[in-house]
């Protein structure tokens, strides 16, 4: 691998791809034509200025997607770099550019420039590239290369891991063994939350809540075994995957609570998501993928907050629900990419004396209920006193059905 000061090309200027640009684009119309939908509407309105606001901000929303497409340009020169945005020009010397890192997206992975001294960063992978690209980015440093090398070289160097660097390296295989190992507990502690008798799904969300408490600990004590967002050149266990298991896990468990008022369940949730971006923020800052670690782990905490909080409230309710029933006027059905919700619609009952109800149910009770029928319901205190509710069984063992 050269040095980048012996890196020498020939001009090569790449702007987006075909299918970026085209994206870009059409976003571009759009914004325009909603702009210009919002400027026609101020003109009968009485009070216009939050209107021609809206207005504004489509415009520039569209002539930002506009130039984007139109002037984005990485253009490398000898040694010299420009990268050209919408409105913004970066130029720089090869001297000025540590290596590259290798990111993995959601379908493919791309390579990102990095810049010393944290200038800043390049991705690459908006730019319709070539072999000459390809062939250029092989001559850079490999900083995942790098960074993996360095770990090694500290974990055979640190005398608490074993007396020998064969022993050292034995640590790391089993941090690594005992890292799937908690998955796999996980995932049967989400299966029997989800589906085991009530006795024991107090004992399963006990096991999902924790789970992440015990990574943080891991990776707080054993940094040089265990991380968080790793790379793939990464030789350590990720431990992020148990965050993800228990939050999701501990929400779609608690999906069948219908609650009164969500938002008072919403300082629960805060306190439970920023409580795991504290438990994982030291390891996040040693993250040389920073920014995304950040965003990753944000959106990870703000789900296992929210399932905690869920199944907090849920769970462990032990209070004599209130019985109600009421006459269901319609049922929908909400179908997302990867998941099917069901609703009934029910009349005023209850806290909800004035409005109408929406209610998730599951699937046999969905087709079981017709417009018409009457069903009965539970409206639990809640242990974090969030009130919420379910279906129950009424007096006589089914909901009553409409009349023929």
């Amino acid at each position: 691998m050269g040095s980048v000061g012996q890196i020498a090309v020939g001009r090569h200027e790449y702007g987006l791809r075909t299918g970026q640009k085209v994206g870009c684009l059409i976003f571009a119309v759009i914004a325009g034509a909603m702009a210009a939908s919002f400027f026609l509407a101020s003109a009968g309105d009485p009070h216009p200025a939050p209107i021609m606001v809206a207005s504004a901000a489509f415009a520039a929303l569209g002539l930002y997607m506009a130039l984007l497409a139109l002037r984005s340009r990485l253009t490398i020169d000898g040694t010299r770099v420009r990268v050209q945005g919408a409105f913004r020009t970066r130029q720089f010397d090869l001297s000025q550019v540590e290596g590259y890192r290798t990111y993995q997206g959601r379908y493919q992975s791309f390579r990102v420039l990095c810049l010393r001294d944290d200038a800043g960063k390049i991705a690459l992978r908006q730019y319709a590239t070539d072999d000459a690209l390809d062939e250029w980015l092989e001559r850079l440093k490999d900083l995942d290369e790098q960074d993996r090398e360095q770990f090694l070289e500290k974990i055979d160097q640190d005398q608490q891991l074993g007396s020998t660097p064969d022993e050292r390296r034995s640590a790391l295989d089993r941090a690594k063994r005992l890292n799937f190992t908690a998955w796999a507990v996980d995932g049967v502690a989400v299966a029997a939350f989800a589906f085991a008798p009530s006795e024991w799904r107090l004992a399963a969300m006990a096991v999902l809540a924790l789970a992440p408490v015990m990574a943080a600990y891991l990776v707080y004590r054993q940094p040089l075994l265990y991380t968080i967002f790793k790379p793939r050149s990464d030789p350590r266990g990720d431990m992020s995957p148990l965050l993800m298991i228990s939050g999701f896990g501990l929400l779609l468990g608690a999906t069948r609570a219908n609650f009164i008022s969500i938002g008072l369940l919403f300082p629960f949730i805060g306190l439970g998501m920023f409580s795991s971006m504290a438990m994982f923020y030291p390891a996040a800052r040693r993250n040389p993928r920073f920014a995304a670690t950040m965003a990753g782990l944000s959106f990870l905490s703000a789900i296992y907050g929210g399932g905690l909080a869920t199944a907090a409230d849920t769970v462990p309710d032990r209070s004599a629900p209130q019985s109600y029933t009421a006459q269901v006027l319609g049922a929908h059905v909400s179908r997302g990419s990867r998941s099917t919700s069901y609703y009934l619609t029910l009349e005023p009952w209850g806290p909800y004396a004035a409005v109408n109800t929406q209610m998730k149910v599951c699937a046999t009770m969905y087709y079981a209920t017709r417009p018409g029928d009457i069903i009965c319901l539970a409206l639990h205190a809640g242990a974090l006193h969030v009130p919420w509710y379910e279906p129950a069984a009424c007096a006589g063992g089914s909901q009553q059905p409409a009349n023929p």
